[in-house]
């Protein structure tokens, strides 16, 4: 509904971080919520604790991949000459971040339901991956549109006199100049490095879902990485 605000970098300055902020606070830590519910009822004793901790550690995973990763985008795309400040670049990924923890609550009743009617573990570690992969999917591809949307609104208007740009027949794509290219390249490479450096933070804060044969800890030591642990996962469901 707020499609308007990546029109252009005037509407999205705005755009008040504080309350996207709160946004993303409150639904990440409605989710986390959830994800909590499987150390409730599938191990003997409650581990309400898995509660507390789910609903903090969902929140840091955004927040802090996006600490990590946004200084690199605004650098990066600068040097290849994007016209958005700081303000509006951080703006805009704070809006894509909301966005993407919408879809994330949203699947919550689902995560909470599973978590009430089985006992598989690696099914509800896969389960929750999927749910994070599919919002950060629809988050990306909400990020892409405002990206190119504010890229145009900032490229210079054509000089009075000079060429005529080419007409674009419907369907077709239409040419992008060579700054608009170089920008859209890095863009992508930064999204590649923005997934990985959030699977890796789960696996940092992880347990997400507490293992009905584990003790209850707020971290875990580190080894391999959340890669070789989703593998091992989808082997011990189909195995």
């Amino acid at each position: 509904r707020g499609r308007e605000t990546f029109s252009s970098e005037e509407a999205l300055g705005r755009v008040r971080a504080q309350h996207l902020l709160l946004m993303v606070l409150m639904l990440a830590a409605v989710y986390g919520l959830f994800m909590g519910l499987y150390a409730i009822f599938s191990r003997d004793g409650a581990e309400y604790r898995q509660l507390v901790s789910c609903a903090f550690k969902v929140p840091a995973l955004f927040l802090l991949t996006l600490f990590i990763c946004y200084p690199s985008l605004y650098v990066f795309s600068t040097l290849l000459g994007s016209r958005l400040s700081f303000w509006s670049t951080l703006r805009l990924l704070m809006a894509v971040t909301t966005i993407t923890v919408t879809v994330l609550a949203s699947f919550g009743p689902i995560v909470g339901f599973f978590a009430l009617s089985t006992e598989s573990y690696p099914f509800m570690k896969l389960l929750n991956v999927a749910f994070f992969a599919a919002a950060g999917f629809l988050g990306v591809g909400a990020l892409i549109k405002a990206w190119r949307a504010l890229v145009k609104s900032q490229a210079p208007a054509p000089a009075l006199g000079s060429v005529p740009p080419p007409i674009v027949s419907p369907g077709m794509r239409p040419v992008e100049d060579e700054t608009t290219r170089q920008v859209n390249k890095v863009f992508r490479l930064w999204i590649v490095i923005y997934a990985l450096v959030g699977c890796q933070m789960a696996w940092v804060l992880r347990p997400f879902v507490l293992d009905p044969a584990s003790e209850f800890s707020w971290f875990r030591a580190r080894y391999a990485n959340f890669f070789i642990d989703v593998w091992h996962t989808i082997w011990k469901l189909l195995s």
